[in-house]
């Protein structure tokens, strides 16, 4: 699903200190206004996906904030699929 966490967008729109939670960025916010409650779980990964051109630049940060649901607790980094 690569509208899961948020939707598609083009990457002419993704600029530095955005904060995005949907499909539109916000500028600006408190911490505990960009807090939602997203679980990633069984396998799934968070993956991004070039829909229409190359990316020639920038970077994407991402922070995980992980908290035990289940009775090993593990969060491990994934590996690139192929496609």
């Amino acid at each position: 699903n690569v509208a899961g966490l948020i939707a598609s967008v083009n990457v002419e729109d993704i600029d530095a200190n955005d904060i995005w939670l949907d499909s539109t960025p916000s500028v600006g916010l408190d911490v505990t206004d960009a807090l939602s409650f997203y679980i990633v779980v069984n396998g799934l990964d968070i993956i991004e996906t070039v829909a229409t051109k190359d990316v020639d630049s920038g970077q994407i940060y991402y922070l995980c904030l992980w908290r035990p649901i289940s009775p090993d607790g593990s969060v491990k980094k994934g590996t690139l699929a192929s496609t």
